[in-house]
């Protein structure tokens, strides 16, 4: 929990409360995923629901989120194993 914490003390780190309209977005990505066959896991949605509510842009390591419609994310290439690079 305390690494939790030290991650939502971030500045760059922005809680979204859940509200009526995330739910809505959450019910059709929900409704969606599922006419396709394409499920990704509930947390996911919520957290694509709320991205799509705010309209951010979610950067993730998670190719799942591609399969959600409307929603603006950016899928982040992993280091390899071992990999000192800092990215610059």
């Amino acid at each position: 929990m305390r690494a939790f914490s030290f991650v939502l003390a971030e500045p760059f780190v922005t809680v979204i409360p859940t509200s009526r309209s995330v739910a809505r977005h959450y019910g059709r990505i929900y409704a969606a995923l599922r006419r396709a066959g394409t499920p990704i896991p509930v947390n996911a949605m919520w957290i694509a629901a709320a991205t799509v509510d705010t309209g951010a842009c979610l950067l993730t390591f998670d190719g799942a989120f591609t399969r959600v419609h409307g929603l603006d994310c950016t899928v982040l290439e992993k280091a390899p194993p071992g990999s000192t690079d800092s990215g610059s």
